[in-house]
């Protein structure tokens, strides 16, 4: 079925898909191709798995599903790392892993954003509220200070991470659903996508 979402591991040996199927699978990456990894998939969703991501080490993977659940794998034993992630009322459509490894951040159609200590899977706080829609796409800063989140209200939403509130207000500017947003190696731009068919740079220079 339709594969809605892939990542590469960090050492680029590795690829990960998600389908609607309800599966995940591990390919290897060599010279002569991509070959499945595993003779059989990751299983352990009850619904579409909308988005995949590696660990900065690549030694875990997490993936977020129409189930409304996250699950963080173990890419060495192809397990999960720990229980299932609980806390959102409706589908997780985008995670990012904190640079250092330990903090997964997601979002979902509950129109909040959780984070969760990867060591325990325990949420660190309250959910991250603010969008007036479904939240599609989040990421953190190369320093792993701020998180930064894209919805279907339109807007983009910086985050202070240790005190999990938002910097200040919402950055409007598109037409309509952002998709995609994503910081620039130093930290100091975001880029985001939409819908309505742009992309926008905005300067978050501290």
């Amino acid at each position: 079925e339709d594969i809605r979402s892939i990542a590469i591991s960090p050492d680029g040996r590795r690829l990960l898909t998600a389908s609607d199927d309800t599966t995940l699978r591990l390919w290897a990456i060599t010279d002569e191709g991509i070959h499945p990894d595993l003779a059989f998939p990751l299983t352990g969703h009850a619904d579409a798995v909308r988005a995949v991501a590696f660990s900065p080490d690549g030694r875990l993977a997490a993936s977020g599903s129409d189930d409304n659940t996250t699950i963080i794998w173990d890419v060495a034993t192809s397990r999960p790392f720990g229980p299932a992630l609980l806390g959102h009322a409706q589908s997780v459509t985008g995670l990012a892993f904190s640079p250092d490894g330990r903090l997964l951040a997601t979002a979902s159609n509950d129109s909040s954003l959780r984070l969760w200590r990867v060591r325990d899977g325990k949420p660190l706080g309250a959910p991250l509220l603010g969008h007036e829609d479904s939240v599609r796409s989040v990421a953190f800063s190369p320093d792993g200070k701020r998180l930064v989140s894209g919805a279907w209200d339109g807007h983009v939403i910086l985050w202070d991470v240790a005190g999990r509130k938002a910097l200040g207000e919402p950055l409007v500017g598109h037409q309509s659903d952002v998709l995609s947003v994503a910081f620039s190696p130093d930290g100091q731009t975001l880029a985001s996508g939409s819908t309505d068919g742009t992309v926008i740079l905005w300067d978050v220079a501290k």
